[in-house]
């Protein structure tokens, strides 16, 4: 293969190089993503109401337990998905996490679930 050929990035290119990497990747997440559709928030508030039932004709423990299996639901979403979107409730959001710091946060989200499941009365002293 020629030296011809081959185009040479020098150090001065690096920044618009990243910037068009950026922006094609971004351009590529513009997709529908499985929050706005409205079986997912169906799917959100049926969980949000299921778990306020729990809390209050259960009990507490169960009622942490439910939060922390609609927790653990949002952590593997989050796993999956390796998007996170950020913003005012109710409006378009702003931006999104996405990479390292999505998984980052779905990880910890999952340990928070996890936690929450198998030590739900622990959960309450530190959450209360």
């Amino acid at each position: 293969m020629s030296s011809s050929k081959l185009k040479r990035i020098d150090l001065t290119d690096a920044p618009r190089f990243i910037m068009r990497a950026m922006t094609i990747s971004a351009k590529k997440l513009n997709k529908k993503t499985p929050q706005s559709s409205a079986i997912w928030r169906v799917l959100e508030q049926g969980g949000f109401v299921l778990t306020l039932v729990v809390f209050f004709l259960v009990g507490k423990n169960a009622g942490v337990r439910a939060m922390g299996l609609s927790m653990l639901v949002f952590a593997c979403h989050c796993l999956f998905v390796r998007r996170i979107p950020y913003g005012v409730e109710g409006q378009e959001p702003i931006g999104h996490l996405t990479g390292t710091l999505a998984i980052f946060c779905g990880l910890i989200a999952l340990g928070i679930a996890i936690f929450m499941i198998l030590k739900p009365a622990l959960a309450l002293d530190i959450f209360h």
